[in-house]
């Protein structure tokens, strides 16, 4: 059986009133048949790992974002040897900008040596990248048609230099190409939800996994979806949290197994969408991580190491980040139930709106622009947390059911 190194960090995801558990970061290696790991070092100084994570296959290093153990640095880059799990160097992003601006996502292009992005300062999304060493954006293009987009779904064509990424518009959800030399969007259309988003750069083809646990090669030109094979046994999405091997060919990526309600790791053959494998993860060792805290994963195609963010539970150490979260009152948002569209009164004063799905994970997120009218009508049947944002501060939450 193969193995793979697993780096895991902090993440630290807010629904409603939470205690944060006694933790630490922890570089690991993975074994997960069975799901067995190894701690290598451990990674000082984040609290909450945020949208946004690309991988450096050239020089071997881990981009995400997040912020600081004393929450004093929101939006930041942290830049990590994979070798090590050292810190290379931590920067406020967007800083040349000014305050406030947030990566939707990242990635980079091997080819070129790039950081690209797409980010927004919470009044206006933009395309543009970012230099590792500092954390300075530089806007290449602005995107008023997008006005939210969709956690951690994200993909880069190194070869044709095209950034996917699923983005919520007036239209709803759609796939965005954007040709990163240029920073101008080279095609979009209008998507059924896709919860994972992979290209292939070995053989040139986009993969997508969405309703109903289906496997997808996707046509960006067009938006089609050309179903390769249905995926048994899987529950709830972990959207975003995935990976390909392109040598084996085998799409990677963490569900819920709806036969067992438990948390898994699911290996397909990306020719025919059979399932090669499911690994669980193991409980057995209370400092194990758990599925639901892994933010991304990142492959290393040269050395077939698999990379991700997560957090571990040490209780050999001292907790350097315990830290208890306050009540925070109830937003109001009418209608509730709502089919198309909602009202939050108090969204005027905030920068965006963190939609959270029923396990609690973040699955979107949508730019108020000083409105308090909201279209839904992209979100499917089902219960969600709402939460009010602005910058690094976070206000009232309240449940929404969505009907259709």
């Amino acid at each position: 059986m193969r193995k793979f190194a697993v780096l895991l960090l902090t993440q630290f995801v807010i629904t409603l009133t939470i205690i944060a558990q006694p933790h630490r970061e922890f570089l690991v290696t993975v074994d997960y048949s069975p799901f067995t790991y190894s701690r290598l070092d451990s990674i000082p100084g984040v609290y909450w790992v945020q949208d946004g994570s690309a991988y450096d296959e050239n020089s071997k290093r881990f981009f995400f974002q997040g912020t600081d153990i004393n929450q004093s640095l929101p939006n930041t880059l942290y830049v990590l040897d994979a070798n090590t799990g050292n810190v290379i160097t931590q920067n406020l992003l967007g800083a040349n900008l000014g305050p406030g601006y947030r990566i939707a996502c990242m990635q980079y292009d091997k080819s070129v040596d790039t950081l690209y992005c797409l980010a927004f300062a919470g009044t206006s999304f933009s395309f543009g990248w970012i230099d590792p060493l500092t954390g300075f954006v530089t806007i290449r293009s602005a995107l008023p048609m997008i006005t939210g987009y969709a956690v951690g779904i994200s993909a880069i064509d190194v070869n044709h230099h095209y950034l996917f990424a699923e983005c919520v518009t007036s239209n709803g959800i759609e796939l965005f190409a954007f040709h990163t030399m240029t920073g101008t969007v080279a095609h979009r259309n209008p998507v059924s939800t896709i919860a994972y988003l992979e290209y292939d750069n070995t053989n040139n083809h986009l993969y997508g996994i969405g309703a109903p646990g289906q496997l997808d090669s996707i046509d960006y030109t067009t938006g089609t979806l050309y179903p390769i094979g249905s995926v048994t046994q899987l529950g709830l999405y972990q959207s975003g949290i995935s990976a390909i091997n392109e040598t084996t060919q085998e799409f990677i990526f963490a569900a819920l197994c709806s036969s067992n309600a438990t948390d898994s790791l699911f290996v397909l053959n990306m020719q025919t969408g059979a399932l090669i494998n499911r690994y669980d993860y193991n409980y057995a060792n209370g400092a194990n991580p758990a599925l639901e805290n892994i933010v991304f994963y990142r492959m290393d195609q040269q050395t077939q190491i698999l990379y991700a963010l997560n957090w571990g539970i040490d209780s050999g150490h001292v907790n350097p980040d315990n830290v208890q979260e306050i009540d925070r009152p109830l937003i109001n948002v009418y209608p509730n139930p709502a089919s198309d569209q909602i009202t939050i009164a108090e969204a005027g004063a905030y920068d965006f709106i963190n939609i959270y799905d029923v396990n609690g994970k973040l699955i979107f997120v949508i730019q108020t622009q000083q409105r308090t009218a909201f279209d839904v009508s992209f979100l499917a049947s089902g219960q969600y947390t709402l939460e009010l944002v602005s910058q690094n501060h976070r206000t009232g939450h309240t449940k929404l059911v969505v009907t259709r």
